[in-house]
């Protein structure tokens, strides 16, 4: 009898030194919480660590999925100033910063993915230029003149265009000078881009004489490896004369 006891009691105070099945599974969960908690919150301070500087705390980033800045965030990288700025600045000529910026991200694309890799240019210092040498090694642009035939297959008209590597047509080249360089810098491209023989190509005596004359213009003014970007000299101008005014400004305070 008393060994009966003694064994009752050796099994009971073993049971009490063994934990609660309920209690191990509740502490089990309450430790995966914790590790999926801390997980949680490592990930996030890790991924706000990859979002870019440029890019603007009111749009959403991705870091896994990176995207390209939007109208807002290039402009004000373009410019140094916020869009406030921009839009009350009467020297800012934020329309025509609104217009580069908005073809440079969508219009040059013509429809096909965009390869760009935003971050080196958002990252650059020089962002026209940089924009312009992504979008060269995107397309690898080539200017060509395109022929319009009649039913004999006789030539009525021809017209300058830009096309990519594989041969689609980017777009028309038209109006003046100045239109005409900011739309072959806008597509990227560089004197390699204009075949030496363009003139050759050109049979119709009503071609317009202006895009010749532009096009050899650009050819001889352009290489690859210094791109002379005419919005990135003006938006460095202006940067410089931002820059200056404010100086002037705290030297007049002090």
């Amino acid at each position: 009898m008393q060994i009966s006891k003694n064994i009752y009691s050796s099994m009971a105070l073993k049971h009490s030194t063994l934990s609660d099945p309920l209690d191990n599974k509740k502490a089990t969960s309450e430790a995966f919480s914790e590790v999926f908690r801390t997980g949680k919150v490592q990930q996030k301070v890790n991924s706000q660590d990859q979002i870019p500087a440029w890019v603007n705390k009111d749009y959403h980033y991705d870091p896994s999925n990176p995207r390209k800045p939007n109208m807002r965030e290039l402009m004000e990288a373009l410019s140094g100033m916020n869009l406030t700025e921009l839009y009350a600045d009467p020297n800012s000529n934020w329309q025509e910063l609104s217009k580069y910026a908005s073809e440079t991200l969508y219009g040059v694309t013509a429809g096909n993915e965009d390869s760009r890799d935003w971050n080196l240019i958002m990252n650059s210092n020089n962002i026209p230029n940089a924009i312009r040498k992504e979008t060269n090694s995107m397309h690898q642009p080539t200017v060509a003149i395109v022929s319009e035939r009649d039913e004999s297959d006789k030539i009525k008209s021809q017209h300058a265009v830009i096309k990519d590597k594989s041969g689609k047509i980017l777009r028309a080249i038209s109006g003046d000078s100045i239109s005409i360089q900011r739309t072959l810098e806008n597509f990227g491209s560089d004197s390699k881009s204009i075949p030496l023989d363009i003139e050759q190509k050109i049979t119709d005596p009503a071609f317009d004489q202006v895009i010749v004359s532009a096009l050899n213009e650009f050819r001889e003014n352009n290489n690859n490896s210094n791109l002379v970007d005419s919005i990135g000299i003006e938006i460095i101008a202006r940067s410089i004369n931002n820059s200056l005014s404010e100086l002037t400004i705290l030297e007049n305070e002090s």
